[in-house]
């Protein structure tokens, strides 16, 4: 049985044919297409409730003003106040939520999980 000094000698030795090469050079590149697919997929339905919130949350506060203008008309003006000042807080708390929110996931997500610097790593591409 033959000894092998690395990894490399034994990769050399096996040898991969061409063929072997195309065909994962043509599985990877398929695989990255449908990825690109379903993220566009996701982006547009995305998009799209981003869309309908803002039209639907417009046509909120387009209806709560009509009733706000429909109390004072009515002789109610401290809660016609009452209304537009909950439906503000509730506004600026659902932006503050909305940014922390967001605040969050971007932490979550480690941008450092593939950098060379931990210890396994230096184990890992250590001389021999």
């Amino acid at each position: 049985m033959t000894e092998y000094k690395s990894n490399r000698d034994r990769h050399e030795h096996r040898g991969e044919s061409n063929h072997d090469k195309q065909a994962l050079i043509e599985l990877t590149q398929k695989e990255q297409d449908h990825r690109h697919q379903l993220q566009e997929k996701q982006q547009k339905a995305n998009n799209i409730s981003y869309i309908f919130g803002m039209v639907f949350g417009f046509l909120y506060n387009i209806a709560l003003l009509y009733f706000a203008y429909y109390l004072v008309e009515a002789g109610q003006k401290t809660f016609a106040v009452k209304v537009i000042l909950i439906n503000a807080i509730v506004i600026l708390g659902s932006f503050g939520l909305l940014s922390f929110s967001r605040k969050l996931s971007f932490n979550k997500k480690s941008h450092h999980k593939h950098s060379n610097s931990g210890t396994g790593d230096r184990r890992r591409f250590r001389k021999n």
